[in-house]
């Protein structure tokens, strides 16, 4: 508003949760009125937690051929072969690097400009308490080792897949949740 034009950032987490959530990547004033409006009744709602987990669930980060990685769940899988519970330090930094620009940091196409975003991450997360100095330096002489890329090809029917997550959500998803 300050601007009188669409400018960058300025977002929650909450306001990023929905706009994921409604898929808008367009700029409508009225779809982000809308937006802010429901990020408000998720805050009413839900605990900072909670949106949180549900926004990392979401957040885009990268691709596979056609197919979209979303959440740190398939992120953990696709980028180190792993479940995002036996994630490392440095690997999580690494999504977290992503989330700005999945392409930009993409670590198979660019790993040295990926590996320098995730630097920045781990200082951020030392400076914030959420990485002790010894935990930060381990982090930082951790080498970034990645999963063999994967394309869409070498998945097994991604798109009935996709068809069978979509059918769990709607049928589940209110008494299991994602």
């Amino acid at each position: 508003l300050r601007q009188l034009r669409f400018a960058q950032g300025g977002s929650t987490i909450t306001q990023q949760l929905v706009k994921n959530l409604m898929e808008r990547h367009d700029k409508d004033l009225f779809k982000k009125a809308n937006e802010v409006f429901l990020a408000l009744l998720l805050e009413l709602r839900f605990s900072k937690e909670e949106i949180l987990e549900r926004y990392l669930n979401e957040v885009y980060l990268g691709q596979i051929g056609a197919l979209e990685i979303h959440g740190v769940g398939e992120g953990a899988k696709y980028f180190f072969g792993k479940r995002v519970q036996e994630v490392e330090p440095h690997e999580a930094a690494l999504m977290a690097a992503l989330i700005r620009g999945p392409a930009l940091y993409s670590p198979y196409r660019y790993r040295d400009r990926a590996v320098e975003r995730q630097k920045l991450v781990l200082r951020k997360m030392q400076e914030t308490g959420f990485l002790a100095k010894e935990e930060f330096d381990e982090a930082l002489r951790a080498p970034l080792r990645l999963a063999p890329p994967q394309t869409a090809s070498s998945l097994k029917a991604p798109f009935f897949i996709d068809y069978v997550k979509a059918a769990l959500q709607e049928k589940l998803g209110e008494q299991y949740g994602d």
